[in-house]
């Protein structure tokens, strides 16, 4: 029998559990890596790209010019952003494009949909949405199937995915007596679809610059209604079966724009990024709600024209939520003997009731940076953006790390998930609050997965687990500081081990 004493060598192995508590400003529990280019080719254009993150796999999808066509291309990480994996191509229309693709990913299923013209004509001169799945992490992939016809393309026709178990939703904004949100969904992991619904009724004109959102079973849209220039917000608590009344986030003093609105979910607390010119400055404003959008708070101003500038511009801001950490990536237009483009961020480590000051995103050369989207997972930052600054358009990526430990951080505080690591009893022990798919993994310094105790669903409560201190193949793992770490839907909880021999 082998004892997990420290020191006791002849009997096996020793394990020590490592806790580091880690008390940080928000000032330096946030920083950004180096940049890199995702599109590959130099001859080639790329168009509006959209990131997705599920635990470490990282999925950027963009249009990317082929002779002289644009066709969806995918790019993943399978190591939270630390390499890339050559790009694929997701479409092959033959002459018609394929753009404004978006992506969803639960566990391993891969939700595509795209603008598509491969059915435009003199009669028929809007473009259509189609969708495709891959079941094993994009090995293969379903033949493409039409949502939805004839939808207005450009700003208004972007299609929107977001996933959640085997519920699907998609939402588009097409024109019918205006721009109007329509939406469909598959509680079939997309295998077959409900039919097409309006998700904005009449009266509410031009209601482009949408996001959509979701956690668990609840679903959600803001968008900007031009017609009374506010920001609306809808919610749906049964997977998108009914919805809940139209509720205004702030009735606004000014205008609000296009782009304008972004919604972040983490838990019941909801977060809505948007711009707008009230005070004739167009700044990006912000408001949240802690109880599921039942109520506000009241909105902030998140940015300020800087000096030096005849004209500065701010666009819609993109944001994220991961616990009490919301970031902002906000895309900004200026004039300063020239005209340029250029994302900064900011973000606020206490749910949103104060904020850093915006900082620098892009580089000064790089002068034509925008359209950026945003993902986050396991405290990790993901984002990409459309850049010019090498004379023709890019794809760039940029991760950027929430340190673990720091208060706010889902890891210090995850409402019912924990893990222990027992030295004394050759015991792993977990605690989930619901009923949920689990996976319980060592892993050695590198971030290789080196033993697997649990993958499947467990109820709600304390689980334990023995540990032998062997690998998968039933071998001793050599001395060393290991990782242990607690996977639940998109929670996870990681303690840090050093196995003595």
């Amino acid at each position: 029998m082998y004892g997990w004493s420290i020191g006791n060598k002849p009997k096996g192995f020793g394990i020590v559990l490592v806790i580091i508590c880690i008390f940080l400003s928000a000032a330096n529990a946030f920083e950004w890596e180096e940049e890199i280019r995702l599109s590959e080719a130099d001859d080639h254009m790329s168009s509006i790209s959209d990131i997705e993150a599920y635990e470490d796999n990282i999925y950027v999808v963009w249009a990317e010019s082929m002779e002289e066509q644009y066709e969806a291309y995918l790019r993943r990480s399978p190591d939270n952003g630390e390499t890339w994996l050559s790009g694929e191509w997701l479409t092959e229309n033959d002459g018609y494009d394929s753009r404004s693709a978006s992506i969803a990913v639960y566990e391993d299923n891969i939700h595509l949909v795209w603008v598509d013209t491969r059915n435009v004509d003199s009669l028929h001169p809007d473009p259509d949405i189609y969708y495709k799945r891959s079941l094993d992490n994009g090995e293969t992939w379903s033949t493409d199937e039409k949502l939805a016809s004839e939808v207005s393309f450009g700003l208004y026709g972007s299609p929107q995915i977001k996933a959640w178990e085997d519920n699907v939703f998609v939402m588009w904004c097409g024109y019918k007596d205006g721009f109007k949100l329509s939406y469909r969904r598959s509680t079939s992991n997309g295998l077959d679809w409900e039919d097409e619904t309006m998700l904005t009724g009449p009266g509410y004109a031009y209601q482009t610059s949408s996001s959509l959102a979701t956690w668990e079973n609840y679903v959600y849209v803001a968008w900007i209604d031009y017609s009374q220039s506010c920001v609306r917000f809808k919610i749906s608590e049964d997977w998108g079966s009914s919805w809940v009344e139209t509720k205004k986030v702030d009735d606004l003093t000014g205008n609000a724009y296009m782009y304008g609105a972004s919604v972040a979910v983490w838990e019941e607390n909801v977060h809505i990024g948007w711009y707008d010119n009230r005070d004739n400055e167009r700044e990006v404003y912000y408001d949240c709600s802690y109880d599921n959008g039942k109520s506000w708070d009241v909105d902030k101003k998140l940015t300020t024209r800087p000096e030096g500038y005849s004209r500065y511009l701010n666009h819609g801001p993109r944001l994220a939520a991961w616990g009490d950490y919301v970031i902002a990536i906000l895309h900004c237009s200026f004039y300063r003997d020239y005209w340029g483009e250029e994302l900064k961020y900011c973000f606020s480590a206490n749910n949103g009731q104060t904020w850093c000051d915006a900082a620098e995103f892009t580089p000064d050369d790089s002068f034509n940076s925008q359209s950026p989207k945003i993902a986050v997972s396991q405290g990790n930052v993901h984002t990409v953006w459309w850049d010019g600054r090498h004379g023709h358009a890019e794809v760039y990526y940029k991760r950027g790390k929430i340190e673990s430990g720091v208060a706010g951080s889902p890891s210090s505080d995850l409402k019912g998930y924990s893990l222990e690591v027992f030295s004394s009893r050759q015991t792993v022990g977990y605690t989930i609050p619901k009923r949920t798919k689990v996976n319980l993994s060592f892993y050695d310094g590198s971030g290789r997965a080196v033993r697997t105790l649990v993958s499947e669903t467990k109820n709600a409560g304390y689980h334990q687990v023995d540990w032998d201190g062997c690998d998968d193949q039933g071998s001793l793992l050599p001395a060393g500081i290991y990782f242990c770490r607690l996977r639940a839907e998109r929670f996870s909880v990681t303690r840090k081990v050093l196995i003595l021999r």
